[in-house]
């Protein structure tokens, strides 16, 4: 059930943004910690070694002060330095 309601959600997402050619490369990832706190988060990046950079430096940018940002969700479990990302579901689609 949990899977369904990830993948329809990405779906959404990418649909919203109009990236559904980037389906190929869907995953759904969880960043998580050594106090167990976890963040889900979604990705059409080949690699997910690239999508933490980009999590890393949204997260030091907003510790840094700047406010042009919208936030970072995932810095809720990137303060500690144990997050790690992790695949949980790949998700490669040719179509919407």
């Amino acid at each position: 059930m949990h899977e369904y309601i990830l993948m329809k959600t990405f779906k959404n997402k990418l649909k919203s943004h109009g990236i559904i050619n980037m389906l190929q490369h869907a995953q759904i990832d969880q960043i998580a910690n050594s106090k167990g706190e976890r963040y889900l988060g979604s990705t059409t990046r080949m690699y997910l070694c690239q999508r933490m950079t980009g999590h890393k430096y949204c997260y030091q940018q907003e510790i840094g002060g700047n406010r042009t940002l919208n936030g970072c969700s995932s810095g809720k479990v990137l303060y500690d330095e144990s997050a790690r990302i992790e695949l949980i579901l790949n998700f490669p689609c040719e179509t919407e």
